[in-house]
């Protein structure tokens, strides 16, 4: 189980990494605090692109890959 969960963490990560941003990026529209908007510099479309969205996701990663072979998911 641990080594199917570290297989396919990475990729689950980047898509709950990229739905997150996405709704944050709805979320600052319909709230209208365009500022934020562009401070952050969030647009959906650009972050596949940008080192912060993979910063994140390399990060999150390691935290997910730690955690799963720390022994807190042994049966």
């Amino acid at each position: 189980m641990k080594y199917v969960l570290a297989l396919f963490s990475p990729a689950l990560i980047a898509i709950a990494v990229r739905i997150v941003l996405f709704i944050l990026c709805w979320l600052f529209e319909q709230l209208d605090i365009s500022y934020l908007y562009y401070l952050l510099d969030f647009e959906a479309f650009i972050w596949d692109d940008s080192y912060g969205y993979w910063s994140i996701v390399i990060i999150l990663t390691f935290v997910a890959e730690m955690y799963i072979f720390s022994g807190e998911l042994d049966d």
